[in-house]
């Protein structure tokens, strides 16, 4: 029976052509600030014996390096595409203490379910956002080409000409007294 691993399989995908392997659609494509933060509730002992330094490791072996090759290699192939960087942390969103923005966090507010899947209120800020990602992932699905610069969204650019910063108040978000803002990075979309 084959078998591949899954330490070796991103290595080689690196230096196969991408020409043969990448579909010319957009792509969409990020990460939460804390991606491993969900272990912490599927496998606490591993969560707990990594530590912080192998927590960034693994963050960064299986999660953020792959999308980082993925965005690299689709945009020197001349695919359009977007990188985002999701640090949304609401009361009913954390998993336990210091979970943070963890792995797919952001997919409940592109869906609008996060109330439904948390049976937690949303506070009123959290709508706001939700809604906003809810109109840009139906946008990007709508009109994959251009759909989200029209928003205001840079092009992943693999020349590394720098960070990009989607700031809430670009949204049309406006933030009254009494909304939930644990910090400013936290209603953050980073597209780098």
């Amino acid at each position: 029976m084959y078998s591949t691993s899954y330490h070796l399989l991103p290595a080689l995908l690196w230096f196969i052509s991408a020409d043969a392997l990448l579909p010319p659609q957009p792509v969409l494509v990020g990460n939460a600030d804390n991606e491993v933060g969900f272990l912490g509730l599927v496998a606490p002992a591993l969560y707990a014996s990594l530590g912080p330094t192998g927590r960034t490791a693994w963050s960064l072996d299986y999660f953020e390096c792959p999308t980082a090759k993925a965005a690299y290699l689709r945009t020197l192939h001349g695919v359009p595409t977007w990188r985002y960087r999701w640090f949304g942390q609401y009361p009913n969103t954390f998993l336990f203490p210091g979970s943070g923005a963890w792995h797919e966090s952001e997919i409940g507010f592109v869906f609008g379910t996060i109330e439904e899947i948390t049976q937690e209120a949303n506070v009123r800020v959290e709508n706001k956002v939700q809604q906003y990602m809810m109109s840009a992932w139906a946008k990007f699905a709508r009109e994959s080409k251009n759909g989200l610069s029209e928003l205001g969204w840079p092009r992943y650019d693999a020349n590394g000409t720098g960070s990009h910063f989607v700031v809430p108040c670009s949204w049309g978000i406006w933030f009254e007294t009494g909304d939930f803002l644990p910090s400013g990075l936290h209603l953050l979309i980073v597209v780098c």
